[in-house]
């Protein structure tokens, strides 16, 4: 007598549920939203196109308008992860992606707004602070290349390509970026 395969059971969605509501502990962007409201940030935001914008509010724009956005798309999946996770879970690579992107502009915007860094803009200048920052990062997506992170969990081994990638992006984007506002100057 042949074996029968158990029946699979499917949980039919109960729409009566009421959604869950998300833990504060568990907000997204935690850090960019404490760096949000720093002065530097607060008076920079529109200054990208402003005609006399200095290198420093126009880096400090893009790096918060990216944070916003990433911080807005990853908030989103958190809510769609809650009625369904499995199938959020499923589809979730570009999650994967904008939460390294957030993770690193947060990173960047931090780094630009700490104090030593105003000390250092005031003795040697903001171009020179972004190269020196734009090349410790480097280096760092350089040696992740060489030796990336090789753990048995195949979503932590992602997330890590993830971050590595969204950092080489972001070198990219502001050396460009540092590469125009310097030949914007020179005119």
């Amino acid at each position: 007598m042949a074996r029968r395969a158990p029946k699979t059971y499917i949980s039919p969605r109960i729409p009566s549920t009421p959604k869950p509501v998300v833990p504060p502990k568990f907000a997204v962007g935690k850090c960019y939203q404490e760096l949000s409201a720093h002065p530097s940030v607060v008076a920079s935001r529109g200054q990208y196109f402003a005609k006399g914008a200095t290198p420093f509010a126009r880096v400090v724009c893009h790096l918060d308008n990216l944070c916003r956005r990433s911080a807005e798309s990853v908030s989103h999946y958190v809510e769609k992860f809650i009625d369904d996770p499995q199938y959020e879970l499923s589809w979730s690579q570009d999650v994967f992606k904008r939460a390294a992107t957030l993770k690193i502009a947060t990173s960047f915007l931090g780094y630009i707004l700490d104090e030593k860094s105003g000390e250092f803009i005031k003795e040697k200048g903001f171009h020179a602070l972004m190269t020196e920052l734009l090349d410790n990062y480097r280096d760092e997506v350089m040696r992740k290349a060489k030796w990336p992170d090789q753990s048995t969990s195949a979503p932590s081994n992602y997330a890590s390509l993830t971050l590595n990638a969204a950092t080489a992006e972001l070198i990219e984007e502001l050396t460009l970026t540092m590469k125009h506002l310097k030949e914007e100057s020179a005119e």
